[in-house]
């Protein structure tokens, strides 16, 4: 067993997983459950995949946790470098799924859905697989993804401010998830990322369009 993923999953705060119907789920079946999104690739087809079978038998809460919680543990640079083995032993792999799916519970769904990706060769994928269905939760609870860069950090009731203002504008619907992202470059001002959108009031921004002014005028 490889010494990399012992430390990996012995993380006291992964707690993790489950287990049910995905085995055939190579390429994303609707049936009945209306996606909230268009997902393309094959870790879209994944994402789609456990996003339907969560839907089919009302395990949709409990498979985002389960996925934000491994999420969590795939930021450990051993586990993605075990993963991303090519060589990786079926006995490695079926230890992975084994001994996530003890520290998460016993959710079916998404014990399968690792099954699945471990039978695939796909487990390499589970990143990017988790940045598709979160997508799809985003939008299934109608959240606006609002990043807000700064020169400095912004303090809690400076962005709850921000955030009441931006929830009374004609152009943004929906429920508004905040993060504060800190670039000190930017010099001063902000720059607000709503979902595709960019707004950049940025000092560095502001000095930039002079910059190409004076330029032009000469």
């Amino acid at each position: 067993m490889n010494v990399a993923f012992n430390r990996a999953i012995a993380r006291p705060s992964a707690k993790l997983f489950g287990r049910v119907g995905l085995r055939g789920y190579a390429v994303a079946t609707k049936d009945s459950v209306e996606l909230p999104i268009r997902l393309y690739g094959l870790d879209g087809n994944y994402a789609v995949a456990l996003f339907t079978a969560a839907q089919k038998t009302s395990n949709l809460k409990e498979v985002d946790s389960s996925f934000r919680q491994l999420e969590k543990v795939m930021k450990h640079a051993e586990l993605r470098e075990f993963l991303a083995n090519p060589a990786l032993r079926k006995e490695d792999k079926s230890l992975f799924v084994k001994e996530m799916t003890k520290l998460c519970g016993d959710n079916k769904v998404f014990s399968n859905f690792l099954q699945v990706l471990s039978d695939n060769n796909r487990l390499s994928l589970l990143q990017k697989i988790y940045l598709k269905f979160h997508e799809l939760m985003k939008a299934k609870n109608n959240e606006v993804t609002v990043t807000v860069t700064t020169a400095t950090p912004l303090d809690e009731q400076s962005m709850l401010r921000l955030q009441r203002a931006l929830s009374k504008s004609s152009f943004v619907k929906g429920k508004l998830v905040m993060n504060n992202k800190v670039t000190p470059s930017i010099l001063g001002g902000i720059v607000l990322e709503i979902g595709d959108m960019i707004v950049d009031a940025s000092i560095q921004s502001k000095v930039t369009k002079l910059n190409q002014a004076l330029n032009e005028s000469i």
